[in-house]
Parts: C-alpha cells; structure tokens; sequence
C-alpha cells in the first residue's frame, strides 16, 4: 500500500529573493523555468511564489519561492546534488543584483483546517494545497447540495472556462502567429489548445454552412432523359430542355436513360477503371436520379473530413520552406491548426452577415462587401503570423506566403478531387 505523507512530515523550503529594481524584468522572465527545474527534484510537492502585498521602502521587489517537499531526506537530496549548479546559473546571471535568504522549516504544531475546509480531495484522496486538486483537478468544495453553490459553479464555468474561450479567441482574431508562439512558449494554459480550438470552430462552421445550404442547394440537377447532359432547373416542373423531355417525366424512361448514360462512362487509364469504375457508375446512376441529392449530402459530409489530409500537407510544405534553423514537423501542424481555425471563424463571421443582408433588404449588398474584405484580411492574416512566428524579414516572407499559397491551391485542387471521389462512392 502507498505510504500517505502526512502534514507533519513535511518540510517546507523556502527561497526570500530580493531583487534590484534594473534586474526586475529579467529576473521575472527567468524565475518560472528556476521553480520548474527545482520541482524536478524527487520529494518535491508543491511550489508557490509569492509576493509582498505592499511595494518594498528601497524600491527592491521582494519574491518568496515557497516549497512543499515530502521529508528531510528529499530536502537533502536536493541541497547536495541540484542546489550548487542552480545556484551557480543564478549567480551567473544576476550576480549582486539578486540576494537571497533561504530557510528550512519544520511542522512545529498540529495544523488545523478552518471550518468547513477540507484537507484532502474527495476525488482521489491527494493532499490539497489550494483551491484545486493538483492531482486530478477537481474543486475542493464539496458537491453542490443548494441552489446557491449550484449557481456558484454555473457562474464559475461562464467567468473562467468561457472567458478563456473568449480570450483565446480575441487572440486567434486580431493576433496573427500569437498563440503558435504562445503554445511553444509554455504559456498554454489560460488558452484553448490548438486541437480542441480547430475542432469547435470548425464544427461551428460547418454546421452554419450545412444550414445555410452551402453545400447542398434547392436548385438540384434534373436528368433530361434524351440527352447525354444533364439540364439544370430550379424544380420538378422546368420547362423541357431542347429536343429533350420535360423534368417531370415518367420516372422508369428516366431511370432507364439514366442507367444507360452511366454504363456507357468510362474511366482512363483502364486499371483505374477497373478499380473504382463500377462504384462510380452505380454513384452516377444514382445522382441523376435523385438529381444530385445524395452526392451534395456526400460532398458536404466528407469536406470536414478531407480537411485532416489537407492540413497536414501543408504542414509538410511549411517543413520544407523553414528547413534552416531546423523546427519540428508539429510546430507547422500547430501553426496551420491555429490560421485554419482563425480562417473557419473568419469565414463564419462572413456567413452570419450574409444572413443579416438577406433578412434585411437594405443591408442586401452586406454579404458581397463582407466577402471582398475577408479575402484581403486572410491573405494579410497567413503573411502577419508567418512573420510573427517564424521571425523572417517582411520581403522573405512575402516570397514564402506567394510559394505557400502556390501549394495551398495544389493542396487544395487535390484534396478536393479526393473528397469527390470518396463522396462519389459513397453516395
């Protein structure tokens, strides 16, 4: 059975550092990766800094690194083989600048929670040090057993999750290359991640469009029967195309031509046909029966999908174009991740305004316009967080951006001619 270590075997370590007011920034910079490489150390629990809640006389900043570690031994270890060369970088770095007073303290009397507090998480029985569970995460209150602490954590998930949403996507809108930047910096927690983010917009876009008929349309394809082309009307009841019968004709003769046309189609080289022509053949029957029906529902439901294949590629060129300094393959997955998501949110934005336009008359050239300038914000926003991020000159990465959007539309020609083909087959 795992040993629980209770409150009177720890120890706590504690680090007084006060710094001069011209080494304050770069002393902030370096203190979190510091706490990060002592936590490192076996027996080391919890880490807090803390501040003064007054500025200091002299005009030093005060910061007080606090330490939960399991046992003196852990504390020990610790001081004989990390202390010397952490201390030694600090020195290094700050010198004189940065005094430090460092203390070992002991439980000198039992500890007593306040009323109502709890010392251990109900979830998973580790010890708690604050208002979470830094094991699994969960609050330490107890479950909601009255209105007041229900409606607590329903403000708590508005305020806290949701404003993080809203943060993330304020940053994702008007910062181009910032959370990419912000991700590999370490910084991710008070944002959403990069995959999560992508899949809701996403999914948030595509389920506007599905709604708004992007996909699929009223005004379906009807067969013409006599002819080898199908001709386009906005209903069952079209006039007849030339020479053809009209769109509501008996329905076996047009089954029949339909099924006639289809057999006749043919696909080159023959091993390809050979391999996919008769499920294309039985697809094509199919849509000009249903007058396309099946295929557009085909269509919009595989998009999304083909978007999977379609990002990697072009992290892949992002590889090939940034190959000096060397950056790995998930930095540019990354980078994608964050600009298709902010393309999803802009091309959604456009979307709702061109519904407003539709529903209000006066506002009916709304959508054009609002199409027009997300066009030149997208293409301004790949070229603004390519510099952000990869750090190159304004005329280099003006040169990238026009090779990058060269493999954007090969990417895309032949994702998109996949995606018909799965979507052909499949409907």
């Amino acid at each position: 059975m795992e040993h629980q270590t209770s409150v009177a075997d720890e120890i706590v370590y504690e680090v007084e550092c006060r710094v001069a007011p011209d080494a304050v920034a770069d002393f902030g910079a370096w203190l979190p990766g510091h706490v990060r490489q002592v936590m490192r150390s076996p027996g080391f629990l919890h880490a807090e800094t803390l501040r003064p809640a007054e500025p200091a006389a002299d005009g030093s900043t005060l910061r007080i690194n606090r330490y939960r570690v399991a046992t003196r031994a852990a504390i020990d270890h610790y001081l004989e083989q990390m202390a010397p060369a952490l201390r030694a970088d600090g020195a290094e770095r700050f010198g004189e600048r940065v005094v430090y007073v460092r203390r070992v303290l002991a439980s000198a009397s039992t500890c007593l929670p306040g009323a109502g507090a709890r010392t251990r998480c109900a979830n998973c029985a580790a010890r708690l040090y604050g208002h979470y569970c830094a094991q699994c995460g969960q609050h330490a209150h107890e479950s909601a057993r009255s209105l007041g602490t229900l409606l607590h954590d329903a403000w708590h998930v508005f305020t806290h999750i949701d404003g993080r949403f809203w943060q993330t996507l304020r940053r994702l809108a008007f910062s181009p290359g910032h959370l990419t930047r912000e991700y590999f910096a370490e910084r991710r927690a008070r944002y959403i991640l990069p995959f999560r983010l992508y899949i809701v917009i996403s999914l948030i876009f595509f389920g506007l469009a599905s709604l708004t008929s992007l996909f699929e349309s009223e005004a379906l394809v009807q067969v013409d029967a006599s002819s080898d082309a199908p001709a386009v009307s906005v209903n069952d009841n079209a006039a007849p195309a030339a020479g053809g019968t009209p769109g509501n004709a008996n329905p076996l003769d047009r089954a029949s031509a339909d099924a006639s046309y289809c057999d006749r189609s043919q696909i080159q080289p023959a091993w390809l046909d050979h391999l996919i022509g008769p499920g294309v053949r039985a697809a094509c029957a199919k849509a000009r029966q249903d007058g396309g029906r099946s295929l557009a529902h085909a269509v919009g439901s595989n998009i999304p999908k083909m978007m999977f294949v379609f990002l990697p590629l072009m992290a892949g060129v992002m590889l090939l174009l940034y190959w000096s300094p060397r950056r790995y393959y998930v930095e540019h997955l990354v980078f994608y991740l964050h600009v298709h998501a902010a393309l999803f949110l802009l091309s959604t934005l456009v979307i709702v305004l061109g519904i407003i336009g539709n529903l209000l008359p006066r506002l009916g050239s709304m959508g054009g316009f609002a199409g027009v300038a997300a066009l030149g914000y997208a293409t301004w926003y790949l070229w603004r967080a390519m510099r952000v991020y990869y750090g190159n000159g304004r005329a280099l990465t003006f040169l990238k951006a026009c090779l990058i959007f060269a493999a954007y539309v090969i990417s895309l020609s032949l994702t998109l001619v996949g995606t018909a083909v799965v979507s052909l087959l499949s409907a």
